[in-house]
């Protein structure tokens, strides 16, 4: 009677604990028409919420962007480094449930380096001078942290966004997106600025 009681306890145990997992890959906002890049490394971040009884995450802001913003801390990018190929996976771990539950989220992307000289192995021209000539073309247009830029999304259609950092020939921008604040990283040349009703290219 002792020993059914105590596997009683075990198959309950056992069938209230359970993990489930789901992901999202999304696509990459970076497009390049040369060959002067290459993936260096994959980086992540992650976040988590745990819950008694149905109770628990009230402080959180949102497990993506926290999981996003830690993905970023703990992986600072070089100057001529941008993020692609996001994923996004979630774990659901639950034991006993509703008594805990616990959700984590794990954003993974891939970093690229963005050779300035034109190539991967950056022999046939200046690195320094190459660079240099970006982004005295960035100042030729004023811009700085903070001014406005625009860019093409789908349809052709110009999204205004804001300058957060300029590391050449890399722009960093956020935009409003259905609501929403995103950020996004470009090449300088995939940029417009806007003079009364005409959008100009930074690569001319």
């Amino acid at each position: 009677m002792k020993k059914l009681a105590i596997l009683s306890i075990l198959a309950l145990f056992l069938s209230g604990c359970a993990a489930f997992y789901q992901g999202q890959l999304g696509p990459s906002n970076v497009v390049f028409t040369t060959n002067n890049f290459q993936v260096t490394k994959s980086v992540q971040g992650e976040a988590s919420a745990k819950y008694f009884f149905g109770i628990g995450g009230i402080k959180r802001s949102g497990l993506v962007k926290e999981a996003r913003d830690n993905m970023y801390a703990t992986n600072k990018l070089q100057a001529n480094e941008m993020i692609t190929n996001v994923t996004l996976d979630s774990r659901h771990y639950f034991l006993l449930y509703p008594i805990y539950y616990k959700h984590t989220v794990y954003v993974t992307a891939d970093v690229i380096r963005v050779n300035s000289t034109g190539n991967l192995d950056g022999e046939s021209m200046n690195s320094e001078n190459s660079e240099k000539s970006h982004q005295e073309i960035i100042n030729s247009f004023g811009i700085k942290e903070g001014s406005e830029l625009y860019f093409k999304a789908r349809k052709d259609q110009m999204v205004k966004s804001t300058v957060q950092t300029i590391n050449s020939p890399i722009i960093t921008v956020d935009f409003n997106s259905n609501g929403k604040k995103e950020i996004t990283q470009k090449l300088y040349t995939d940029f417009y600025i806007k003079k009364g009703d005409e959008y100009i290219s930074l690569s001319k």
